[in-house]
C-alpha cells in the first residue's frame, strides 16, 4: 500500500530570472555566489527600475 506523505525542503531563487533550486549541501552555512542558471551574483538582490519607467509608474498612481 502506497502512503503519501509532503516533504518540504528548503531552496533558493533568483530574484533576476526567477530560477528556483535546491543546494547541493544539507545545511549550507552561507548562502549561493551567484546563480546557477544566470550567473548573476546579485541573485537574491530584485531588479530596480530604470528611472523611465519609475516615473511612468508614478505618474499611472498619481504620484507627481
Amino acid at each position: 500500500m502506497l502512503i503519501k506523505k509532503n516533504i518540504e525542503i528548503d531552496g533558493y531563487k533568483c530574484e533576476r530570472c526567477f530560477h528556483e533550486w535546491i543546494p547541493r549541501a544539507k545545511a549550507p552555512a552561507i548562502p549561493p555566489i551567484c546563480c546557477p542558471k544566470c550567473k548573476s551574483p546579485y541573485w537574491n538582490i530584485p531588479r530596480k527600475l530604470k528611472k523611465e519607467n519609475a516615473d511612468i509608474t508614478q505618474v499611472l498612481n498619481g504620484i507627481n
